[in-house]
Parts: C-alpha cells; sequence; structure tokens
C-alpha cells in the first residue's frame, strides 16, 4: 500500500525550517563572493599561510596520534575478559565527555607551571603552551572517536580466519593482513579523516594553549578579528579564514563519509565467533596500562581542577585547611547564575526544536524528494565548524537578532540540526504495515504515528536530545562569537573568568560542567541498556 501523502502544511514548515538552516551558509558564500578581491589578498598574505599552516599541522599531529592512540586502546581492551571489558569501554570514552577548553584548563591545573604535579614532585611541563600541547590534547579529546571506530572493526573481526591462518603457518602479519585489514582500511580513512576536521575546527584547545604559547590557528585568529579587532579588514579577514576553513573541514568530511560513512561505526555486533581468553598475565597488563592512560589524561587532570575550586585562593596549597565551598555556591548567584539559566534555557530549546524538526524531517523526507534533498542540506552546517556557523549567523541574522538570546539558540539549531541524521536510518527500517492498518482502522496520521511509529523512534529520540543538550551546554565557539553582556552563556563565563585570570572560578564551572557531562552521559548509557540498544 502507498504511503499517505502528508498534509502540504508539513511540506511547507519543513521546508521553512531547512531554508532558515541553510541560509547562513548561503549568506557566507555571499560574503566570500562580495569581498573576494579583498578576501583573495588576506588569503595570500603570510600571516594566513602562517595560521593555515598551524592549523593543518597541528591537526594532522594530533589525528596520527589520536589513531595511534584510539587503535591501541581498542586492541587492548578486546583482549579482557568480560564484564571488565565493558567496565574499560565505558572509561575510555570518558574524555570525549569532557568540553576541550576544560579538559585544557585542567591539565594546566595539573601539569603546567604552579599546578598539581609541581607541588608534589617540583616537576612542571613547559611544552604544554604552544604546538605541542595543542597536538597532545587535541589527540587526548579525539582519541575515544578512534577507539569507538576501531572497536567497530574489532568486534566484527573474524576470529576463525585469524587463528586458521595462524594454525597453517602464517605469521601474525599475515593473520593480520588477511582478517583484519581490510575491514580496518576504510574505516581507518574515515576516521582520520573525521578526526581530521574536527581538530581543525576545535577552539578553546588552541585558545587556551596555542595563543600564549605563539601559536595561533584559524579558529583563534576568527576569534581574535571579531572580538578585539578595529582594523577595517579584520571582518574580511575573518570571512576569509572561515571560507577556508569551512572548504578543509567539508572536503575531509566528505572523504569520511565516501569511505565507509560515520554513522554505522556507532552500532556493531560480534562476528559470534568465541575469542580465547587472554593470559592472565596480559589481563592484569591491560589493566594496568589502561588505568595508567586514564589515571593521566582524566582522573589526575579533573582532580587537579576539583582541587583548585575547592582551594580557598589561588596559590594556596590545596590541602583540607585551604578547602572551601564558596566558589561552588557562587555558581548560583549574580552574573554566573543567569549565564547557567541562560545555557539551561537555550540547551533544552534547542533540544526540543532540534528533535521535533529531525522527526519531521524524518517523515517528510520518506514521502518528498525536496524532503530527501533537505536532509542531506541540514547536515551542512554540522559538518562545518562552529566559526564558520557563527560566522554565517552573524551575516544572516545580525542585523536583527544580535545582542539577543535568539541569535544564540538559532546558531545552536542551525549547527546542531544535522545530529538527527541517525533517525532517518532507523525510520527507514520501520515496517509501514502497522501504521497503515491503523490507518485503514480510522486513525488519524497523527494517532497512527503516535502508536505504530514513535515506540520505536523515542529512544533513539532522547538519547539524540541528550546529545544535543549536552552539546549546546557546553559549547564555546559559536556563543563566543555571538554573545553580549546581557547574553552571556555558561561556557562563555568560564572563558571570560579564565582570560580574566579568576583561575577558582573557571576551575569551579568547569567542574560543575564535567560533571554535567558525566551525568548526561549517564543518562544515555541508562536509556541504551533499558533498551537494549547497540548504539556506541
Amino acid at each position: 500500500m502507498p504511503h499517505r501523502r502528508l498534509p502540504p502544511l508539513s511540506l511547507v514548515v519543513t521546508l521553512g525550517l531547512s531554508a532558515l538552516a541553510i541560509w547562513p551558509c548561503v549568506q557566507l558564500l555571499g560574503a566570500l563572493a562580495g569581498q573576494w578581491g579583498e578576501i583573495r589578498a588576506q588569503l595570500a598574505s603570510e600571516q594566513m599561510l602562517t595560521l593555515i599552516r598551524h592549523t593543518v599541522v597541528s591537526s594532522l599531529l594530533a589525528t596520527l596520534l589520536a589513531l595511534a592512540v584510539g587503535l591501541l586502546n581498542a586492541l587492548v581492551v578486546r583482549a579482557l575478559r568480560e564484564p571488565s571489558r565493558g567496565v574499560w569501554t565505558v572509561a575510555s570514552t570518558f574524555p570525549l565527555l569532557v568540553p576541550p577548553f576544560v579538559g585544557a584548563f585542567s591539565w594546566l591545573q595539573a601539569y603546567a607551571r604552579a599546578g598539581l604535579t609541581q607541588r608534589l614532585w617540583h616537576w612542571h611541563g613547559d611544552f604544554l603552551y604552544g604546538r605541542w600541547g595543542v597536538v597532545l590534547l587535541l589527540a587526548v579529546h579525539t582519541a575515544p572517536l578512534a577507539f569507538l571506530a576501531f572497536t567497530a572493526v574489532l568486534s566484527r573481526e573474524n576470529e576463525a580466519l585469524w587463528r586458521a591462518t595462524r594454525v597453517s603457518g602464517g605469521s601474525a602479519w599475515d593473520a593480520f593482513v588477511h582478517s583484519l585489514w581490510p575491514s580496518l582500511r576504510p574505516v581507518l580513512t574515515a576516521t582520520a579523516s573525521l578526526l581530521f576536521a574536527f581538530d581543525a575546527g576545535d577552539f578553546g584547545i588552541p585558545l587556551l594553549l596555542g595563543l600564549p604559547g605563539r601559536y595561533p590557528t584559524m579558529t583563534t585568529q576568527i576569534y581574535e578579528d571579531l572580538s578585539y579587532a578595529t582594523m577595517p579588514g579584520a571582518f574580511a579577514q575573518a570571512v576569509a579564514l572561515a571560507g577556508a576553513l569551512a572548504l578543509m573541514s567539508l572536503g575531509f568530511l566528505t572523504v569520511a563519509e565516501r569511505a565507509g560513512g560515520t554513522a554505522s561505526w556507532l552500532r556493531w555486533e560480534s562476528s559470534g565467533v568465541p575469542r580465547p581468553p587472554a593470559p592472565p598475565g596480559w589481563e592484569w597488563g591491560s589493566r594496568a596500562l589502561l588505568g595508567g592512560y586514564l589515571l593521566a589524561v582524566l582522573a589526575f587532570p579533573f582532580g587537579a581542577l576539583v582541587l583548585t575550586a575547592l582551594t580557598r585562593a589561588y596559590g594556596l596549597a590545596p590541602v583540607p585547611a585551604n578547602w572551601t565551598w564558596a566558589h561552588f555556591a557562587g555558581l548560583v548567584h549574580g552574573e554566573i547564575g543567569e549565564a547557567v539559566l541562560h545555557s539551561l534555557g537555550l540547551s533544552a530549546a534547542a533540544a526540543a526544536a532540534v528533535v521535533g524538526a529531525g522527526l519531521l524531517l524524518t517523515e517528510v523526507g520518506l514521502r518528498h524528494s525536496l524532503g530527501r534533498l533537505a536532509q542531506r542540506l541540514v547536515w551542512v552546517p554540522y559538518a562545518l565548524p562552529g566559526s564558520v556557523v557563527a560566522i554565517g549567523v552573524l551575516v544572516a541574522f545580525g542585523r536583527y537578532w544580535y545582542g539577543t538570546l535568539a541569535i544564540i539558540g538559532l546558531a545552536y539549531f542551525v549547527k546542531f540540526w544535522g545530529m538527527m541524521e541517525p533517525l532517518r536510518g532507523l525510520r527507514a527500517v520501520i515496517d509501514p504495515a502497522a501504521a497503515q492498518a491503523a490507518q485503514i482502522f480510522g486513525a488519524k496520521p497523527i494517532d497512527a504515528y503516535r502508536l505504530a511509529v514513535w515506540p520505536s523512534l523515542s529512544p533513539l529520540a532522547g538519547t539524540l536530545g541528550i546529545l544535543v543538550f549536552v552539546g549546546a551546554l557546553y559549547e564555546l565557539t559559536m556563543s563566543s562569537l555571538l554573545y553580549t553582556p546581557s547574553t552571556q552563556t555558561l561556557a562563555v563565563v568560564v572563558l571570560n573568568a579564565q582570560q580574566a585570570g579568576d583561575v577558582s572560578t573557571t576551575a569551579a564551572l568547569g567542574s560543575a560542567i564535567a560533571l554535567a557531562m558525566g551525568l548526561a552521559w549517564a543518562a544515555v548509557a541508562a536509556m541504551r541498556r533499558r533498551t537494549g540498544s547497540g548504539t556506541a
């Protein structure tokens, strides 16, 4: 039986929302074309070439390091027995939950001058400021993505083929080439492209570690051009950088999509062949290796962050005699409390709007070719760095809404709508027979949808809504370019406190944000367990 056509109003509303989401990209292209002469001169300048070189080099090195760490992490976790393997899988994804800006700040409190390591062992790492600090923190933040991708491949590994190759006299290398490499190669290419795009678009880590070490990148220069520069060519330079960054990110994400896609990595099934248990020595050695890594990159920096927040004044020894809850109590008052309310309201509104629009577009895409085109178009802003989206929104709507919370909320909507892509895949495999039967017996289309389709979509929609809420809550790049003193968000307050030298407030805010991320992740994990999902 053919699908029942949606009312024309649904198509009109969906196309209108899609046009609203893609309009900033169109306006940005118009700005690039309108100032092409000046932009071309900017792109050829020595400063611009230096910024591009810094961005490419740091992103490339961070991608290679993240791939190595992620693959080693996946191999080690794969060799563990259950249930410890599940525990370590969860632990290995934790660095992804910490906002990059907060992660970089926590590393400074742990390992930089006057940090915890200097107090305990009289050692500090000045290398954190500059290229190598940027590379290291970008790799730490994105390594969990590589870990998830490689874990997906290893879960599909043909253990029988591996063992047969070894029994037949083949080396471990031969077994690797024949049983694992064919499935690993496309995912390796796609993962590398995805990580490079993420690293090139990051703003918080280069701002905190790169600028003090005289290592500016494209994202930090965009921020300076729009926030501080008063020269006439500053906006043209920001637009030129945004255009170059957009082309770079879209290029690598297109490679990732063609190499094997991205959403498919987040779901995997075992090959069904039992894996022989690892020797006891390897089991304990693997736990020690993973524990040491997570202690160094996550637990110790986060502990230093919390101790800094608890200490009465920066510079005092972080001992119980100097602890106070005053910095945490101050998070609910004055400017900070107002910013918290702004972030909570904007994040909740963005999550509700994005999920609602995603569900509507999914249904329209099933029935209309224009809806399917819109599904591809609204993914484009999600693939772009936040700096590019912010400039597009500013060009398109700044004259009307700049200085209001609406422009920040609109930027969240434009940026995160592309996260609803998994809804399309799930909706396509839902059997339409139940909805058709309900309509045959007199149910209205909305009632048929509620009874036959929504129960299958609701767990994924809820999970994606939480992820949008989390992403908007700690979003820094777009907020820092669009806010005014009366529209500060939580992440902007963290940034301003850090730049003002208020270390204790920054640490308290960072700790609170990281805790909120952990609670949101726990909610997603609980939802997965309840629904038996295989989604990472």
